[in-house]
């Protein structure tokens, strides 16, 4: 009896100590994004990641939700969960790549980019969003941005007044095809670590002013086009 009740004794106590290990395990707090197809909605969350959800993308990799044949061209909205508050992104390279016929983005005040480096392609050919407001983005540790808002082709409000430029190295064909856009605030952008402004404006068709007269251009090697197509442009004060 002795022997017994200390074998399940010992059992007891092994169960006890794996269970902190279990519970990490099955209730890990995890950052992911949800596709319904039902609803074409992407949406991102954080919590305990369910069976089939995506974990979210590093350095210059896509994401695994994007699928040029599949998800990527049939998405048209985009939700940023009130939970999601509590994820730290490291990378949103291509997050919207390629959605086409994305119309609707909720919540993105919900989307913490203080620990972002890399917002390349990002909304790249969302050719169907109209407005666009990424003013509470933190970018201070953002070094590239290269066709961030690439043939963005539909958009006619864009608020990027508050983005910190100070460490972005890369703006090439950042708003290269925004034909729609008539105005646009860069006049806050510190550029003195940019390399390459390659196509930065190209083909903006509809911008009317435009204030780079505070670009610092020292670092910039590549400045090839980067007006380029800018038909009604009034004004440049290039000094």
């Amino acid at each position: 009896m002795k022997t017994k009740l200390s074998t399940t004794v010992r059992l007891l106590l092994i169960m006890l100590m794996c269970l902190p290990v279990w519970f990490s395990h099955a209730f890990a707090q995890e950052p992911y994004a949800v596709y319904n197809e039902a609803t074409s909605t992407l949406t991102f969350k954080y919590g305990t990641k369910p069976t089939g959800a995506y974990s979210l993308n590093e350095g210059n990799y896509t994401p695994d939700w994007y699928n040029p044949d599949y998800n990527t061209n049939i998405i048209t909205k985009v939700v940023f969960d009130a939970s999601f508050a509590n994820a730290r992104p490291t990378s949103c390279y291509g997050w919207f790549l390629g959605c086409n016929y994305l119309t609707t983005i909720e919540g993105i005040e919900n989307l913490n980019t203080e620990n972002v480096t890399n917002m390349s392609d990002m909304f790249c050919d969302c050719r169907s969003l109209k407005t666009l407001n990424v003013s509470n983005f933190d970018t201070q540790n953002v070094t590239d941005m290269s066709y961030m808002f690439n043939r963005c082709y539909a958009l006619t409000t864009l608020d990027i007044s508050n983005f910190n430029t100070q460490n972005v190295t890369d703006m090439s064909s950042m708003f290269c095809d925004c034909f729609a856009l008539t105005t646009l605030d860069v006049s806050n952008f510190d550029t003195k670590n940019v390399q390459s402004m390659y196509t930065m404006f190209k083909d903006c068709l509809a911008l009317i002013t435009l204030d780079v007269s505070n670009f610092d251009t020292k670092n910039v090697t590549n400045m090839s086009s980067m007006f380029y197509g800018c038909s009604a442009l009034t004004k440049l004060n290039l000094s």
